[in-house]
């Protein structure tokens, strides 16, 4: 009976997307929104899923400073979210409402930065992982400082974790920041630590280590 009740919530909400498109999110149909920020928190984690991915659209139809102030939260909170494939969407998603007009890299400096941040002092490693994940879709979106300050030293020291997931997204995460971080801190820090990582025990870490060295 749950799994009913849960298929037909979706099934419903699934349909959100569509009606936003068609009447916008102005006068009555405003009133959607408290709905659409509890659901965002919702139990079920299929639920949230599908919250996350109307963020972007959601995002176009509100603007910067409206969109922040009701889903703020939503957002933060699905950064670490109990589920992999929400902390994995995440990073995707955000990267694509940073494309939209009035986002951009100081938006995600001002408002994701610090949530990505944070979690690099978690003890779970699936936590710790949105930091390098995060890394590698952002390098290109955030300014050389922001790398070079708030990211990168966290990575170097997961490259070193004695979880190989982890060490192996690390390295991904380092290949992205390479040719963007000043020229000294990749010669001095980013490149030893790659080249550390080719004697790595793991053979998923020493590939993807050799991968961004070439």
């Amino acid at each position: 009976a749950d799994d009913e009740l849960s298929n037909g919530r979706l099934a419903v909400i699934m349909q959100l997307g569509p009606f936003i498109d068609v009447v916008g999110l102005d006068g009555e149909a405003a009133a959607m929104l408290p709905l659409l920020e509890r659901l965002g928190a919702d139990k079920n984690w299929r639920v949230r899923h599908v919250i996350l991915h109307l963020l972007p659209q959601l995002a176009a139809t509100l603007g910067p400073a409206e969109f922040w102030s009701h889903f703020g939260e939503v957002c933060a909170r699905r950064a670490s979210d109990s589920c992999a494939l929400v902390r994995e969407d995440w990073v995707v998603l955000m990267a694509e409402i940073c494309g939209l007009g009035g986002f951009g890299q100081a938006w995600a400096e001002e408002t994701l930065l610090p949530i990505v941040t944070a979690l690099s002092g978690e003890q779970s490693y699936l936590l710790r992982a949105v930091v390098p994940s995060f890394t590698a879709g952002f390098a290109q979106i955030l300014t050389p400082g922001s790398l070079e300050t708030k990211l990168v030293p966290a990575v170097l020291e997961m490259a070193s974790d004695r979880v190989p997931n982890l060490r192996m997204i690390a390295a991904r995460a380092l290949a992205a920041c390479t040719p963007l971080v000043d020229p000294g801190m990749a010669r001095e820090s980013i490149v030893p630590k790659l080249q550390e990582m080719l004697a790595d025990a793991d053979v998923d870490v020493k590939f993807e280590a050799d991968a961004a060295l070439e």
